[in-house]
C-alpha cells in the first residue's frame, strides 16, 4: 500500500461470513452501512462441513460412522444453504445496496474457507460477529474469529454480538511506530474521512520507558501527518504500568467507537502487540475491533 496521499486505498468488496446466527446478522448490518459509505460490493459467505468420507472416500469420520453422502444429499444441503443465504441477505440489505450483493457457500474448515474466499476474491474487509463468552457454543464463534484474524491477510472487523450498528465517530489506533503502521494509517485516515470520524493514534509507555520512546512517538506523528494529513487526528502518548488497562481506559473515557490493532505474529513488540493482547480484545471487548495482519 503506497504512502502517497494522492491515491487513497479503495474499499471495493466487503465479506460477511455467516452461520445464520443473530451476531452474524448484527455484523451484516455493519457491513451494509460500510458498503454505502465506501460504495463497496457485499459478499455473504456460508462455510459448512461435510463428513470427511464425502470428500475423501472411503475414509470415515467418528462423527459419521460409516456415513457417506450421495450427490443428491449434498445438493440438498447446498439448496437449503442457498435459501438461508437469500433470507440472510434480504434481512440485512433491505434494498439499501447500490453496488450489489453476492452469495457464496463452500465446504471447508470455517476459518480456512473464509480466508481462502477473501484471498481468491480480492476482499478488502471481512466483517464478522463474535461473542466474548467462553461457554461451549460461544467460545467456538470467538475462536473462529480469532483464527480468521491470526491466519489471514485481510483486515477483519470483529463486531461484538450486543453492539448494534451506529455511526462510528471516533477510531483509536494503537501503534508501536513500525514502518508497517504507515500503511495501516493510510487505510485508517481514508476510513475516518469517509465516516467523518476523529482518529486518535495512541501508544502506551510503561514504567521504565526510555527517552528514545518519546522521540520515536514524535517521529511517528511527524511522518504520519506528512504522509497522511487528516484534519481530525490527534496523537496521545499514555503512561501506565499496564498496557491493556491504559488502552481500555482510553477507549471508554473517550467514547471510542472502533479499535484498530495490528496483529503481530512475531514477538518483536510483545509489550503492546503480543498475540494474546489482540486475542483478548477480540474475545472480550464491547467495542468493534479492526485487526490488521502484519
Amino acid at each position: 500500500m503506497s504512502a502517497s496521499t494522492q491515491n487513497k486505498p479503495a474499499m471495493k468488496k466487503i465479506l460477511v461470513p455467516t452461520d445464520f446466527s443473530l451476531h452474524a446478522e448484527n455484523a451484516g448490518h455493519y457491513a451494509v452501512a460500510f458498503s454505502r459509505l465506501f460504495e463497496a460490493h457485499v459478499a455473504i459467505l456460508h462455510v459448512y462441513s461435510l463428513p470427511p468420507a464425502t470428500v475423501y472416500p472411503p475414509l470415515y469420520s467418528p462423527g459419521f460412522p460409516g456415513k457417506t453422502l450421495s450427490m443428491e444429499e449434498v445438493q440438498q444441503i447446498e439448496h437449503e444453504n442457498e435459501k438461508r443465504l437469500q433470507a440472510f441477505r434480504d434481512n440485512i440489505c433491505k434494498g439499501r445496496l447500490a453496488h450489489g450483493c453476492s452469495l457464496a457457500q463452500r465446504s471447508d474448515f470455517v476459518s480456512d474457507g473464509i480466508n481462502d474466499y477473501a484471498r481468491e476474491n480480492n476482499v478488502d474487509l471481512i466483517v464478522m460477529g463474535t461473542r466474548g463468552s467462553a461457554s461451549s457454543g460461544e467460545f467456538f464463534i470467538a475462536t473462529t474469529t480469532w483464527d480468521v484474524i491470526s491466519s489471514g491477510k485481510t483486515a477483519v472487523l470483529a463486531i461484538p454480538e450486543k453492539v448494534p450498528y451506529k455511526p462510528i465517530k471516533h477510531i483509536a489506533f494503537a501503534t508501536d511506530f513500525t514502518e508497517a503502521d504507515f500503511a495501516t494509517m493510510e487505510f485508517l485516515t481514508h476510513m475516518a474521512g469517509k465516516m467523518e470520524a476523529k482518529l486518535s493514534v495512541i501508544h502506551v509507555k510503561t514504567e521504565g520507558g526510555s527517552l528514545e520512546e518519546n522521540q520515536m512517538f514524535d517521529w511517528f506523528e511527524e511522518k504520519t501527518r506528512e504522509q497522511n494529513p487528516y484534519p481530525n487526528m490527534d496523537f496521545a502518548l499514555l503512561e501506565h504500568e499496564n498496557v491493556q488497562q491504559a488502552l481500555n481506559d482510553f477507549f471508554h473515557q473517550n467514547e471510542v467507537g472502533m479499535i484498530a490493532l495490528v496483529n503481530r505474529k512475531r514477538q518483536l513488540f510483545e509489550r503492546l502487540f503480543h498475540r494474546s493482547l489482540t486475542k483478548k480484545f477480540a474475545y472480550h471487548s464491547d467495542i468493534p475491533l479492526l485487526a490488521f495482519s502484519d
